[in-house]
């Protein structure tokens, strides 16, 4: 639990100092989907014809205030059984023939309702008035965008048969995505990468954006 809210806090932080490159006037244009890319990198029985890999997904959204309570209160744990913040989407995929590099990339488009527009349009603006005002680097108005943050709560399961080891592998991802972070390309965009290992165990990753549009990787292990 303490890792998890460290690392939520840490993300959400990065995202709010990061902002200050994001253009309302780019961001704007696409609001109405988010788009998340997963892509299964490698496991050992790739090029048999058994092999194959499952997701059941869940989106929600949050305010930064509202995972910061969540952190505060021990709410904070993405279990599936407590999940935080408001319903987006929901859904599932099966993926086979993983010899194919194409079945072992999956790309979620998801609608998002006016609702959740507004929600981020409103993100948008408060934070760019706010990068412009004198004391924007002071901790309280750093904590005050904080709380201001919306946040997309990714809550899934791969389910991946590896016909090589004989066996299923389950890997949790569960992720806090910071939108802000994420709106330099613009819009909510977000790639994560997992893979399996000749032992059976796996590898995950979260792909954050810099502000040049390359990259850099967060990753943790079984």
């Amino acid at each position: 639990m303490k890792i998890l809210c460290a690392a939520f806090l840490s993300i959400l932080l990065f995202a709010v100092g990061s902002f200050s490159q994001v253009k309302k006037e780019e961001s704007n244009a696409a609001l109405k989907t988010a788009t998340i890319k997963i892509t299964l990198l490698d496991l050992p029985g790739a090029n048999l014809e058994k092999s194959k890999w499952e997701v059941a997904y869940e989106l929600r959204i949050a305010s930064g205030k509202e995972l910061s309570d969540a952190s505060i209160d021990g709410r904070l744990s993405l279990d599936a059984e407590k999940k935080l913040g408001e319903f987006v989407a929901k859904s599932s995929f099966v993926k086979n023939v993983l010899s194919k590099k194409e079945n072992r990339e999956a790309v979620l488009t998801i609608p998002l309702d006016k609702k959740v527009q507004e929600k981020l349009a409103n993100e948008l603006e408060i934070l760019a008035k706010s990068n412009t005002a004198p004391n924007k680097n002071t901790s309280e108005a750093l904590s005050e965008r904080r709380m201001k943050t919306q946040n997309f709560l990714m809550y899934a399961n791969v389910l991946v048969y590896d016909a090589k080891l004989k066996k299923n592998i389950i890997v949790p991802f569960n992720w806090v995505l910071p939108f802000a972070r994420f709106a330099h390309f613009p819009g909510a965009n977000f790639q994560m990468t997992f893979e399996i290992k000749e032992n059976g165990e796996y590898a995950r990753s979260m792909v954050l954006p810099e502000k040049t549009k390359s990259s850099f990787t967060i990753t943790t292990k079984q």
